[in-house]
């Protein structure tokens, strides 16, 4: 998706910060790789001063809040408050796995403008338990609530690095995450196409120069032709290489082990790729990615 260009680039459709660094869950393929993660939480005080920088050259649709899980961060509603003060984004969202909502405080709920709440395989019972919780709370406003009931995931990378260029190249041209979501990142201040392309090299491997998939957020009048030519890029990330995109296999929502996890990382790229899905999206990227069972959608 060509962005039109411009000093100021119009309708970012998101940016994805980081508040809380864990999670209170350990899924199986969670692409940002939380299980692995330190118990830490986001210095808000830079993140602010770096989207303000960002929000020179991005108009920013939707900022998103999350994790690991960002309801752990227990400065939440702090930070939801400098961030609206800061008008960094036309909306601010918190994307999370709702287990902990019911302990958010009135103000909470008053501040963010929006909900994305991944459910899996949760009971029915929870289900129905928060949307009427959900309803309630954003009854006569026009904020949204989003609850996606998932029933698969689907690999997110490998361990061996993918050899064969063209191979990486039409994960890289059918990424919807980066093309057509435009799940960008915040991440160490630093912008990135998305979360793969610092929590992979970082977490899996320890590589320092994983910043180097990013563009590095600096006061001047030069970073906004850099966003320009680093979002327009045909060329892919380093991360690439071990990356599936969209197109990994499908497997089951799992909960393991934290000490354990980066033993369910599929080694080489033929064990993790569903290459008749990718296939699938090079006819047609907005296709449905087989994984969520069920959407709901509150106002």
């Amino acid at each position: 998706m060509k962005i039109a260009s411009s000093h100021r680039i119009n309708e970012v459709k998101s940016l994805e910060v980081h508040v809380a660094y864990g999670c209170n869950l350990n899924c199986r393929s969670c692409a940002h790789c939380s299980p692995l993660e330190p118990e830490d939480f986001i210095n808000i005080d830079k993140c602010v001063n770096h989207l303000q920088i960002l929000a020179k050259h991005l108009r920013i649709k939707i900022l998103r809040l999350l994790g690991g899980e960002p309801l752990l961060n227990e400065n939440i509603v702090s930070i939801l408050e400098m961030v609206k003060q800061a008008r960094i984004a036309d909306k601010i969202y918190i994307a999370t796995n709702g287990l902990f909502l019911k302990r958010m405080p009135n103000k909470f709920f008053e501040l963010i403008d929006g909900l994305e709440i991944s459910i899996y395989k949760y009971s029915e019972y929870f289900q129905k338990e928060m949307i009427n919780f959900i309803r309630h709370k954003f009854k006569n406003t026009h904020k949204q609530a989003f609850f996606y009931k998932f029933y698969y995931f689907r690999e997110p990378f490998f361990t061996s690095e993918n050899q064969e260029r063209s191979l990486v190249q039409q994960i890289y041209d059918t990424c919807v995450y980066s093309k057509l979501w435009q799940c960008f990142n915040y991440h160490q201040g630093h912008f990135f196409k998305c979360p793969q392309a610092f929590s992979l090299e970082k977490n899996i491997f320890g590589y320092e120069n994983y910043k180097e998939n990013g563009i590095k957020i600096t006061d001047n009048n030069q970073l906004g032709e850099k966003l320009l030519a680093y979002i327009n890029s045909t060329n892919p990330l380093s991360a690439c290489k071990y990356c599936c995109g969209a197109a990994g296999l499908k497997i089951e929502i799992e909960q393991v082990k934290r000490e354990s996890w980066k033993e369910y990382i599929k080694h080489n790229v033929n064990d993790a790729l569903d290459f008749e899905f990718l296939v699938k999206l090079k006819e047609n990227m907005d296709i449905d990615l087989e994984t969520i069972r069920e959407t709901v959608c509150i106002n």
